[in-house]
């Protein structure tokens, strides 16, 4: 049986409820129940989709109806958590005006870029963190134009050298920089697929940002985001099954997409399996549009048996469960979706020391 609690919390957040404003949204049998919104609260929180939950709850008719000092406490989350959002926007537009003037190539990628591109409402899509991609080679010019503008670059985790994180003298928020979209892959591959990225990047594409600044194309969009949430990551959040939702069902994608390359592409890099899960997963509980071709094209590469094991995780009210999850759990499944052991030991570990921001 569903926990209440998991099951209000996704469906607060999936795409049916954010495209009608939360008006087909209904109240949750522990309405009355303040521990319970405190739960369903903190869930949200751990799912990094905080946001689109406090946002939706306040579009509802029945929002009267919760406890006083709930609504009160919800309120001042939406308030706080919109003004974050504002300040992120903000600090782009402040960060972009000194690299475009300096004639520093960028590519906006993940949160804000998602948002201002495929969602309905741009507060739809949680953001932590400004998220842009450049080339190594321009790091000295953009330490220098960031640095007139009041910028200070921060310390790296040692040994990490695929992306470094800025941010204003003083405190404000965290800008990072990637030196590589692909590093996990095999240090032959991350220049080409960097490269092809950024030849098919495309530009004027989100009208309130300068017009200079790159956006990944639909398809290589697709495939970042596969690769992000079962590479680097492992479903942490359902944002991740929205993000591609949206991608999916947008006009420029249904109109440009070819399904026969998108194939090829996750193939040819050994992407396949998670594809396949993360595609099916998006098909049977987000209700997204992906071609019958798509699986059956597929199937017969990943094989009966991890087809069977994958299909039993594709569910989302265990997966964004309340519970923790276990090392072997994870293990497992990291393993089922990547196939190599030392990444899904090496994930494992990681994750249970300080597990991933996805957001």
């Amino acid at each position: 049986m569903n926990n209440p609690i998991t099951q209000f919390v996704i469906q607060c957040i999936k795409p049916d409820t954010i495209c009608a404003k939360a008006k087909n949204l209904t109240p949750p049998e522990f309405l009355l129940e303040p521990i319970s919104w405190l739960k369903a609260l903190a869930l949200s929180e751990k799912l990094y989709c905080k946001l689109p939950f406090l946002v939706n709850i306040d579009r509802t008719t029945w929002k009267k109806e919760i406890p006083e000092s709930i609504q009160i406490q919800l309120d001042e989350q939406l308030k706080r958590e919109l003004m974050l959002f504002e300040i992120l926007e903000n600090e782009l537009n402040s960060v972009l005006f000194l690299l475009i003037n300096a004639g520093v190539p960028t590519l906006l990628i993940k949160g804000l870029g998602l948002a201002n591109r495929f969602y309905p409402e741009k507060i739809y899509r949680p953001v932590t963190q400004i998220q842009l991609f450049v080339w190594k080679e321009t790091f000295f010019d953009i330490i220098h134009a960031l640095g007139h503008g009041g910028y200070e670059i921060l310390p790296n985790s040692p040994g990490n050298q695929n992306f470094f994180t800025v941010t204003k003298r003083g405190g404000g928020p965290l800008i990072k920089f990637q030196k590589t979209l692909f590093h996990i892959f095999p240090k032959s591959l991350p220049n080409s697929l960097d490269e092809a990225c950024w030849h098919m990047a495309l530009e004027n594409q989100i009208p309130s940002l300068p017009g200079k600044l790159k956006v990944l194309n639909e398809e290589d969009e697709l495939f970042n985001l596969v690769y992000m949430a079962t590479g680097d990551h492992l479903l942490e959040s359902p944002v991740i099954l929205n993000d591609l939702h949206f991608l999916i069902e947008s006009p420029s994608f249904q109109k440009k997409a070819d399904w026969d390359r998108v194939i090829w592409h996750f193939a040819h890099y050994r992407l396949l399996a998670s594809a396949w899960f993360v595609l099916k997963f998006l098909s049977l509980h987000w209700n997204t549009r992906v071609p019958k071709e798509m699986f059956k094209d597929t199937e017969k590469e990943i094989g009966f048996f991890k087809k069977k094991w994958l299909s039993g995780l594709a569910d989302p009210y265990s997966w964004f469960s309340t519970e923790e999850k276990s090392f072997v759990w994870t293990l497992r499944s990291k393993y089922l979706l990547r196939g190599n052991a030392f990444d899904a030991i090496k994930y494992s570990i990681k994750h249970k020391e300080q597990p991933s921001l996805w957001v």
